[in-house]
């Protein structure tokens, strides 16, 4: 329990502490840099000796994964066009169900043959060889060059646009008068006009954390306890993830077709009337099964919209932070979520 939730600490710690790095180093560095940082996280993991050092690496590890997620989200949502950019996003953080499913599957046959730890080095082992393809692959933003403009932009930035196909820069654009800011970009997301969006923003990403990993934390355990058999319970998430990709892709075309804030509300009350259904089902695995695939088309692809409307909330010079703080507070609730469960739970 303290190394899974040691985890989680990490990943708010990256996204509040270095996601925001990239609003002033640029996104690209910012990817690498976590890469790399989870990478060895994981593969540190496998040789740990005991519960405290499981628990400092897997805090590395998921510093790593924090940081990352809100420069990858800019980046693609950036790069994207108008009409396609909510289901290049949507299909961005579909790579989560799908990496949890597959992963699963590999993870279980590495344990029976090489024992636990042999996942941990695999899988860190794995990450690094991606280090060289994103260097090599992932571009800068291009609104950070424009916006922050560090050393050698103009070269950068026409680079880019050579890639796209669009005209070359004689000299760089004037860049917009701003009123006084402040300083950081963290004062700036909480600025007198965006305060509001922020904070409902914040709101949202906490409660769609604390019910997605209460969810998944807790569905196998309690269907369990109900009195079915570990297999069924096990076989409860991994429908639930099923389901979850489902939703993820239908979100992402349907936004472009209904709005995305609009189809997201529907995401999120069709999301509680289901989990409030579920837990009236009692045993029959007919209904439980087919309500696993409700909530996780709902759920998933509620937590994905939140992601597809962050980066439109926020200029170029915050957007990273804007975005990393949003994830920061929700995994506040992802930590609370399951916590809370618990102690009902035991109530109960």
């Amino acid at each position: 329990g303290t190394a899974l939730s040691a985890g989680l600490v990490g990943m708010t710690l990256g996204s509040l502490f270095l996601a925001p790095l990239g609003d002033r180093w640029g996104r690209r560095p910012v990817i690498l840099g976590c890469l790399i940082i989870m990478s060895l996280g994981m593969i540190a993991t496998g040789f740990s000796r005991g519960v405290p050092d499981l628990s400092l690496y897997r805090v590395i590890t998921g510093l790593g994964i924090g940081g990352m997620l809100a420069s990858l989200n800019t980046i693609v949502a950036e790069y994207s066009s108008s009409h396609r950019r909510d289901l290049a996003v949507s299909l961005l953080q579909a790579g989560y169900p799908i990496g949890a499913t597959i992963g699963g599957i590999a993870a279980t046959f590495f344990i029976l043959n090489l024992g636990w730890r042999s996942v941990f080095i695999g899988g860190g082992i794995l990450s690094l060889l991606m280090v060289p393809l994103v260097a090599w692959r992932v571009p800068e933003s291009l609104d950070f060059l424009l916006s922050k403009r560090p050393k050698g932009s103009l070269n950068r930035i026409n680079h880019l646009l050579g890639k796209l196909n669009v005209p070359l820069l004689n000299e760089l654009p004037p860049l917009p008068a701003q009123a006084d800011l402040p300083r950081t970009s963290v004062q700036q997301i909480l600025g007198n006009q965006i305060r509001p969006t922020t904070l409902a923003l914040w709101a949202s990403f906490f409660l769609v954390m604390f019910s997605f990993y209460f969810v998944l934390s807790w569905t196998p355990k309690l269907l369990v306890d109900s009195g079915l058999s570990q297999a069924v319970g096990i076989s409860g998430g991994v429908i639930m993830n099923v389901g979850g990709i489902i939703g993820i892709f239908l979100l992402g075309i349907g936004t472009a077709r209904f709005g995305a804030q609009r189809l997201i509300s529907i995401y999120m009350i069709a999301t509680s009337v289901a989990m409030v259904v579920f837990g009236f089902i009692g045993t029959n695995l007919v209904l439980l099964s087919l309500t696993a695939v409700v909530i996780g088309f709902f759920l998933f692809g509620s937590i994905v919209g939140l992601y597809v409307i962050t980066p439109r909330l926020y200029s170029a010079a915050v957007r990273t932070t804007g975005t990393g703080w949003a994830i920061g507070i929700g995994r506040l609730g992802a930590v609370l979520g399951p916590y809370l469960a618990g102690l009902m739970r035991e109530e109960a």
